[in-house]
């Protein structure tokens, strides 16, 4: 049976959604021919209502909110902070990498998989979100149109997310649904959004040492 625990994990693969969703559009730009080149990314601070359900279970949930720092140089700050005190940091710093804040261990932890250099690529237009093979419908969430992009594995078929991009907002989704490989859906709802780069020292995450995934300590 899906415990509470199963819930906590579920907020990690929402994480990696997020990170799929970049990939998704660093590759649409490859093919794109335009990526050689950095640019300017829109910067903004967005909040958000977090929300796991277990569907054989709905009155088992875990809810959060979350704040994302995006900067112009592609960075980014995360934070959530769930009402059962459940806490979970990372960010992504340009030409320095992708860090996951290990709080109990005092410590960051890196992921290799992800270029110090991403984070530079022009963002989509609405044509190009429009033509995109994964796009299903339009919407409006927080008086800004979103192209919700349907993510799927590529040898099942079986659909991994639902990502709502808007212009505005870059490589950002505004909103994820994320279906969870251990059946929990995990679901970032916007609350409000406020456009301008936020305080640039919240780039950073703590003055911890820095790690490799591999030589994460055990949970």
């Amino acid at each position: 049976m899906t415990t509470i625990k199963d819930l906590l994990i579920s907020r990690r693969s929402l994480m990696v959604a997020g990170i799929m969703a970049f990939a998704v559009l660093v590759g649409m730009g490859a093919r794109s021919g335009f990526h050689a080149q950095r640019y300017r990314q829109p910067a903004f601070t967005l909040i958000s209502q977090v929300t796991d359900i277990n569907p054989s279970n709905p009155s088992q949930q875990l809810h959060g909110q979350q704040t994302r720092y995006a900067f112009s140089d592609g960075s980014y700050h995360v934070m959530f902070n769930g009402e059962s005190g459940t806490k979970r940091e990372y960010f992504f710093k340009s030409g320095a990498g992708f860090f996951e804040v290990d709080g109990r261990h005092q410590q960051l932890v890196r992921n290799s998989r992800m270029s110090p250099d991403a984070g530079g690529h022009r963002p989509l237009t609405a044509q190009e979100l429009l033509s995109d093979p994964q796009y299903i419908r339009t919407e409006t969430l927080l008086g800004l149109t979103v192209y919700v992009m349907r993510v799927k594995d590529e040898q099942s078929g079986q659909q991994l997310a639902d990502l709502y991009f808007a212009v505005e907002t870059g490589s950002t989704p505004l909103k994820t649904i994320d279906y969870g490989k251990n059946g929990i859906i995990g679901i970032e709802n916007p609350i409000s959004i406020v456009f301008g780069e936020p305080n640039w020292s919240l780039r950073d995450g703590p003055a911890y040492p820095i790690v490799e995934m591999k030589t994460q300590q055990s949970k």
